[in-house]
């Protein structure tokens, strides 16, 4: 079972989770602690939420169809990529693991991560690809994120950071870049293909 609030793996005779601390939800919260307080009606209010994302990123997860784009790479095709080889964005990044949940495609209630990874010091990276049209909102829909891995999953005094990946930072959307520049970082990417001689 995986807790509502952090997403990290709560054993299943566990009230409280390990990661975070709040309440467990499921028959074994059910045996140890009647539904009274106020922090658990609240967990078991969200709890559906909760599911509904998961299962909302599962879908979009399964419809990404990765393929030639006549205007460039597709987000998509970079997303998969940086999944794959995160120290290709910043040696030293690796993908966030913990008890089972690894942080490709991260479900939180404010939205998906596209990769939430650590780097080499031990900060939280959050690291989106942005698609052409939604990069005017790119700051307004990664503030949420960033501070929710900072609320649920950062211990005191770690570091939260972003790195934003997109073919081209459009001029309206500089200034508001310009704001989070402390904390975010933002790369545009190109593709290069390469042809090699067969050895046969």
């Amino acid at each position: 079972m995986n807790c509502s609030a952090c997403n990290g793996r709560i054993p299943e005779d566990a009230a409280k989770c390990p990661e975070c601390g709040r309440a467990a939800r499921g028959p074994s919260l059910a045996r140890s602690n009647p539904p009274l307080g106020l922090e658990l009606q609240l967990d078991q209010e969200l709890a559906p939420e909760a599911d509904a994302v998961q299962a909302a990123a599962r879908k979009r997860r399964s419809s990404r169809r990765p393929g030639p784009s006549a205007s460039g790479p597709r987000s998509a095709e970079v997303r998969r990529l940086v999944v794959d080889q995160p120290e290709l964005v910043e040696a030293g990044l690796a993908t966030y693991s913990q008890g089972g949940v690894t942080g490709a495609a991260f479900a939180t209630p404010v939205g998906e991560i596209d990769l939430l990874a650590n780097d080499s010091a031990g900060a939280f990276v959050v690291l989106m690809v942005v698609d052409a049209d939604g990069a005017k909102e790119l700051v307004s829909d990664l503030l949420p994120r960033l501070g929710w891995v900072r609320k649920h999953l950062a211990k005191k005094g770690q570091e939260v950071r972003a790195i934003v990946l997109l073919e081209s930072l459009p001029e309206e959307a500089r200034y508001a870049a310009a704001a989070v520049a402390d904390k975010v970082c933002f790369k545009t990417y190109r593709l290069a293909l390469t042809f090699d001689d067969v050895a046969l």
